[in-house]
């Protein structure tokens, strides 16, 4: 059987947000002066996909084949833009939800040559650039 890279990548990510966020995010909440708690995350995946009446919060995640320069592509480097999309009961909290989410990706570093965390927006999209 063929192994597609880009669910594997998938896979990754959805593994490591849905297992590991939740330590992250209880660290957060312990070095925090208020008393915001903040529930991992319930779905990680492709919004095509997701279970009917999975509550908040949840991530969407989408990938993009990105363009590759001569270098890349000399010594067969692939890559790809994976999109996060949070989407949570209380949106000011999605900073901290970043915070975790680039400490548990950039510790774990997904099986990756490079993993880049690229563009926060207080839309609740992350970017973040993997080379394999």
């Amino acid at each position: 059987m063929i192994e597609i890279v880009e669910e594997r990548i998938l896979e990754r990510i959805a593994e490591t947000l849905m297992g590991e966020l939740s330590c992250a995010l209880i660290e957060i909440e312990e070095n925090s002066d208020d008393a915001i708690r903040l529930p991992p995350l319930r779905y990680v995946g492709l919004e095509s996909k997701i279970p009917a009446g999975t509550g908040f919060p949840k991530a969407f995640v989408s990938l993009e084949v990105g363009s590759c320069s001569l270098k890349d592509r000399v010594i067969k480097n692939s890559l790809f833009t994976v999109s996060l999309r949070l989407l949570l009961a209380d949106e000011k909290v999605i900073w901290r939800y970043f915070t975790a989410i680039e400490k548990v990706i950039t510790a774990r570093r997904l099986e990756c040559s490079r993993c880049l965390l690229e563009k926060k927006t207080n839309s609740g999209m992350l970017k973040i650039v993997i080379t394999l």
